[in-house]
């Protein structure tokens, strides 16, 4: 009779463990970002920050402009502005930046250092500009219509294990 109930109680003790772990992996409790390039995520933020710049040739007035973005786990930034001049789709002039701490440089354009909260996700349309490049961390990505910036996503270990599992196949070597 004590060996039956020991057992029992083993049997349960196991059974509830492993349908804790399970439990415990799966459930979305981690915060995390995405960095996706045409629907493909390239890059999964848990903890450090990533910076992704978007580089284009601005399509009226012809000039190169530098945006520069900022992905945590949970929260997305607009860091800086690089432009070479005021006009049509961008500041007309410099009073239009004069609560973003601005330095003008006749020869360079203007360089706007901003710390401007954007959400949980952006999506970036480059397909119709020219000269487009993005570059994550440093590392230039080819991108041919969209950039998403998603934050505050929740994961489970498993589904994060999972994405760090697609990205490492994905990525090229």
């Amino acid at each position: 009779m004590a060996v039956c109930r020991s057992r029992r109680f083993f049997n349960f003790a196991y059974t509830f463990t492993l349908v804790a772990v399970f439990a415990f992996l799966l459930t979305p409790l981690i915060s995390v970002g995405f960095v996706s390039i045409d629907g493909e995520n390239v890059a999964v933020v848990v903890s450090a920050e990533t910076e992704v710049v978007v580089v284009y040739r601005h399509s009226v007035e012809l000039y190169l402009v530098i945006e520069r973005y900022v992905v945590e786990n949970c929260g997305l930034r607009l860091t800086q502005l690089k432009w070479a001049g005021f006009g049509a789709g961008m500041p007309s002039s410099y009073t239009d930046v004069s609560n973003w701490s601005t330095l003008w440089r006749p020869s360079e354009g203007a360089i706007a250092k901003i710390d401007l909260a954007l959400g949980k996700e952006l999506v970036i349309s480059v397909k119709h500009v020219a000269d487009r490049a993005v570059l994550l961390s440093g590392t230039s990505i080819d991108v041919g219509s969209n950039v998403t910036l998603r934050t505050c996503f929740k994961v489970s270990v498993v589904g994060l294990l999972i994405e760090y599992i697609k990205l490492a196949l994905l990525k090229p070597h």
